[in-house]
């Protein structure tokens, strides 16, 4: 009986039991639902099996988190009376879902918040591990779903336990496993599998413990095939590149829980192969295969050997954009919180000890493809046949101190050249040496980057270059060697002419120590420069860009390097330098030769000056020669610079004076000593020209000429013997203005002088003498017509001038001012309104000033008149008939009434606000007795006297009454015309002027700008 009713119990209850504590405390832990579709339970063997185990999702979603189709375990009866012993156990044909969504949280995150202890839970007390071991573990068809929707373009892949099976599995050792001949430690419990990813990458595993105490455990994997391609979602998530490649390893991790921490331990080789990064542009970098073997790593001890890297054909792109920047891949914006005080970078830590080698590494059959798009025409060019070689390469760090050695050989082909390196590290406190050697590299090659800066073609030159390096010690570097630089030809590109030619260029004795650079010499030999100016402009107008842009990347490198610089001597030897100029009438051509240049000491130190002379022929014939110091660290901090210029024939100029100004240039000598200083970016200077006999030529038909007085500016700047001797014309800047040039402050000097003179004579010779400059207009208050003092002193040194320079004559006009009309009307009223027969014969007249009292007494008198003439009662008001006119021309006659009623009630000195006073308050004191009607007649006489109108309403009322009044335009030329006559007067008092050389003018439109009310003056031709 008791038989059968544990059989009925196994076969049916235990099932039952299963399944419903399965599902309740299982539902109850995780707060999913749990199923179980059956179970079954062998009474005799012990095993139990559970069929169709789900949990399902969370509240609210769908889709499961887990499904098992079949799991067994058969446990031993004698588990319950010591080791815990399970035959075997089973899982297969097994599905787990796991997502993490947009947020970044995972699909179990609830389970796993669920299951969080509470912050002030107790941890659970150290028990000792109890005997367990399952003799056979075997798992199939296990497949781990992961999605990752965090990402713009979702990642999904699937891991699949082909098979797994394990052997003893538990905290129970073997016995007699030490005498197996395995060639290897042997193993208390073991396991091997395969898995496999849906991309299609293999694994395979196998291992097991060596030890159970302290545990020890050998994991063998090899990866074979996995694909970068499927991880291209999280590549996209930073970047934009397409990965390429199969990546694998092979690899043996041991790992030991020692009671100090885990040790752990890898020995193998990691291989990627087929390997490319690119976009749809570009191929950032790509390789046959990179290999490394002999990988020997102990975590705990931090200890890495390699024993060789061989990487096999390596090709590299790089671009260069259009702004100049590498052309990278695209970097995608991602979005970072501050991190929170807990993740805040701690305290630096003390370093950690650590050893590496690598044993070899070679690089064979590499290129770099270079493409510089910043150019016009983009450059192209490979480095090639690349071979690299780093031996014995070792790097450890001991107690805080760090040692590096190694050794290098390059060999590449470069600019159709050779370029060899060798470099060897024996440590970081010992000594470092390397050796470089670039042979016959051809320029002509750099042909783009030419063409960028100047209209030119690079035809010929050969670069060498010898550097020998060696560091003592960390830090201090030494550098010596020198360059050559050989039949250097340049030529325009449009006409293929020789434009620059350079016998050679060689820079001897360069050190480098670290902190500076010295040189001994550097000599150009014969360097020659053609230039031209033609239809398409100054063929060397880019070369200037170079030398700018040289100049301000030199000064940026100091800077930021703090290097500094000394060259003991620079020379030029036999320079030239040849101009043509074939856009004139005629062809002009100039040629600098013999130029020998000298600069001594050059040295980018603050207190360091350059010395420098030169000396060279201009045309054959003048000579010029100069000589200074500047501060090369700072040349606006100071400069001094002196020049001379003499025996200059200003006849080969003739071309440019013929084509811009439509006269030959028949005679004339230059000559120019010029002085300048400049301290802190202040740039003073001095210049003594003389131009001796300057005379014009024939007059030259020129598109461009500009029609210049030149005879007038000639007459006016020459003194009687013929020369222009101007002294200390001076040159001033701020050179911290980047818009600054001092060639263009002189340039700029000599070019106002000039302009100024024929602009403005008047002020060109007055600031020559040294007096007023003023001269050019004498100004009139409005009503004005005589000169006072002031006036009278200009026309004093107007007389000098033209009893100095009998060739010039004087022409004055008048520039009218507006509010003299206004002036003339408002007179011209107010007389009208006193004596309506007044008459005017000339403008003078109205300058005879109004009596504000007659004016006053007959506005009144006209205005009493008019009120005695109003109009009859049923008859239109006046006010009507206005009304009843077009309003646009009423609008405006009352606003000229109004504005004309103020400036003449402002002359009398009255105006709104003015009323007749009202009668005496005692005049009302009988007035209770008087009869009702007698009271109401005096307060309508008494309100009509209080509002009597103001003074500008009478006065308003009598200019509506008159007829419009108009001013002759004759009057204000009448005042115009009598303050020129007494200013010829004044002039040509003395006889000292001919009257024939003093002109009165009118001003066109174009001169009408000055003062107004005043007198225009002009001296011409």
């Amino acid at each position: 009986m008791l038989f059968t009713l544990y059989l009925a119990f196994g076969i049916w209850g235990v099932p039952a039991i299963l399944v419903s504590q399965i599902e309740s405390k299982g539902s109850e832990l995780l707060g999913r639902e749990v199923l179980v579709e059956r179970a079954s339970f062998n009474p005799f063997s012990l095993e139990a099996k559970l069929y169709g185990i789900e949990i399902g999702p969370k509240a609210g979603e769908s889709g499961n988190l887990l499904e098992v189709g079949k799991l067994s375990a058969n446990p031993q009866l004698s588990s319950v009376f010591g080791t815990i012993t399970i035959k075997s156990a089973q899982v297969s044909d097994a599905d787990l879902w796991v997502e993490v969504d947009s947020s970044g949280r995972f699909s179990f995150q609830d389970i796993l918040d669920r299951q969080a202890a509470p912050a002030d839970a107790a941890a659970p007390e150290e028990t000792e591990m109890p005997a367990v071991i399952v003799k056979e573990l075997l798992l199939a068809n296990l497949n781990f779903h992961y999605k990752d929707s965090s990402l713009g373009t979702p990642y999904e892949e699937t891991l699949t336990v082909d098979s797994f099976s394990g052997r003893d599995l538990g905290t129970v050792e073997r016995s007699g496993i030490s005498e197996l001949d395995t060639g290897e430690a042997p193993l208390h419990w073991d396991f091997d599998g395969t898995l496999s990813t849906a991309s299609g990458a293999k694994l395979a595993v196998a291992g097991g413990a060596e030890s159970l105490s302290p545990w020890r455990f050998r994991i063998d994997t090899e990866l074979l095939g996995f694909p970068l391609e499927s991880v291209q979602p999280y590549v996209d998530e930073s970047v934009v590149a397409q990965l390429a490649g199969r990546f694998g390893f092979k690899l043996r991790e041991t790992v030991e829980l020692a009671e100090t921490g885990p040790e752990i331990k890898v020995t193998g080789e990691v291989g990627l192969e087929a390997f490319s990064v690119s976009d749809a542009e570009q191929s950032f970098a790509r390789w046959e295969s990179l290999r490394v073997s002999g990988i020997a790593l102990d975590v705990g001890s931090r200890q890495l050997s390699i024993a060789e890297v061989a990487w096999v054909a390596p090709v590299f792109e790089g671009i260069l954009l259009e702004d100049g920047s590498p052309r990278l891949p695209a970097m995608k914006s991602l979005a970072s919180a501050e991190a929170s005080p807990a993740e805040q970078p701690s305290a630096q830590a003390e370093p950690l000890d650590f050893a590496a080698r690598i044993d070899s590494v070679a690089l064979s059959r590499g290129q770099v493809f270079i493409e510089d798009r910043s150019l016009a025409a983009p450059f192209e060019t490979d480095l090639r046949d690349i071979e690299l070689t780093l031996s014995s390469l070792r790097a450890e760090q001991r107690e805080g101190a760090y040692d590096a050695s190694g050794a290098l050989a390059l060999a590449m082909g470069v600019l159709d050249g050779q370029l060899e390196m060798e470099a060897a590290l024996k440590s970081l406190e010992g000594l470092a040496e390397f050796k470089l050697a670039l042979k016959q590299a051809q320029l002509q090659h750099l042909q783009p980057y030419v063409a960028e800066h100047a209209h030119a073609v690079l035809e010929e030159g050969f670069l060498d270059l010898n550097l020998a390096g060696s560091v003592e010690a960390l830090g201090k570097a030494r550098l010596t060697g020198s360059l050559g630089l050989q039949r250097l030809k340049v030529s325009e590109a449009s006409s293929q002419k020789d434009i620059a030619t350079l016998s050679s260029l060689a820079v001897d004795g360069i050190v480098f120590d670290g902190e500076s650079v010295e040189i001994e010499s550097v000599t150009l030999v014969e360097p020659i420069v053609a230039a031209w100016q033609d239809d398409l402009g100054i063929n060397l107008s880019r070369i200037a860009k170079i030398e700018e842009e040289v100049e301000k990347q030199t000064g940026a490198l100091q800077e930021s390097t703090g290097l500094s610089f000394a060259l003991q001597r620079l020379e030029l030897k036999s320079a030239g330098v040849g101009f043509v100029d074939t856009t004139l009438v005629s062809t002009h051509n100039s040629r600098v030769s013999d130029f020998d240049l000298v600069v001594e000491g050059v040295s980018t130190a603050p207190d360091r000056l350059a010395d420098f002379k030169f000396s060279g022929v201009v045309d054959g014939s003048a000579r010029i020669a100069g000589k200074g110091a500047v501060a090369i660290a700072d040349p606006g901090k100071h400069l001094d610079f002196d020049m001379s210029f003499r025996g200059y024939d200003l006849t080969s100029t003739s071309p440019y004076w013929a084509t811009y100004l439509g006269r030959k240039l028949a005679k004339g000598q230059f000559e120019i000593i010029s002085s300048y200083e400049v301290r802190d970016n202040q740039l003073k200077g001095t210049n003594d020209f003389k131009i001796d006999q300057l005379t014009l030529g024939e007059k030259v038909e020129s598109e461009r000429a500009i029609n210049l007085p030149l005879g007038f500016a000639i007459k006016l700047m020459q003194d009687p013997s013929g020369m222009i001797d101007y002294q200390g014309l001076p040159v001033s800047g701020d050179l911290a203005d980047p818009q600054v040039k001092p060639w263009g402050l002189v340039g700029k000097a000599f070019r106002n002088l000039i302009l100024n003179a024929v602009a403005s004579p008047l002020k060109f010779l007055a600031k020559l003498a040294g007096g007023r400059e003023d001269l050019d207009s004498i100004g009139f208050a409005v009503a004005e017509v005589s000169l006072d003092q002031d006036d009278l002193d200009k026309v004093e040194t107007l007389r000098k001038f033209m009893v100095e320079r009998p060739g010039l004559r004087l022409e004055a006009s008048f520039l009218p001012n507006p509010a003299e009309t206004k002036y003339l009307q408002e007179q011209y009223t107010s007389h009208l309104i006193i004596n309506p027969e007044f008459q005017v014969i000339s403008g003078l007249d109205l300058l005879k000033p109004v009596d504000p009292q007659a004016l006053e007494n007959a506005v009144r008198n006209r205005y009493a008149t008019l009120v005695g003439a109003a109009a009859p009662a049923g008859e239109t008001p006046p006010a009507e008939e206005i009304a009843s006119k077009d309003p646009e021309p009423a609008k405006q006659e009352a606003e000229e009434r109004k504005g004309l009623v103020k400036r003449l009630a402002g002359l009398v000195g009255l105006g709104k606000k003015e009323t007749v006073a009202a009668a005496p308050a005692a005049a009302s004191q009988n007035a209770e007795a008087k009869p009702q009607s007698e009271e109401k007649g005096e307060e309508a006489a008494a309100q009509a006297e209080v509002e009597a109108p103001s003074f500008d309403e009478m006065l308003a009322a009598v200019l509506e009454s008159m007829s419009p009044v108009g001013v002759n335009e004759n009057w204000a030329d009448d005042l115009a015309e009598a303050r020129i006559r007494n200013f010829k007067t004044a002039l040509l008092a003395g006889e000292t002027v001919e009257g024939s050389r003093v002109f009165t003018s009118e001003l066109d439109e174009a001169e009408a700008k000055g003062q107004l009310g005043s007198i225009q003056i002009r001296l011409v031709e």
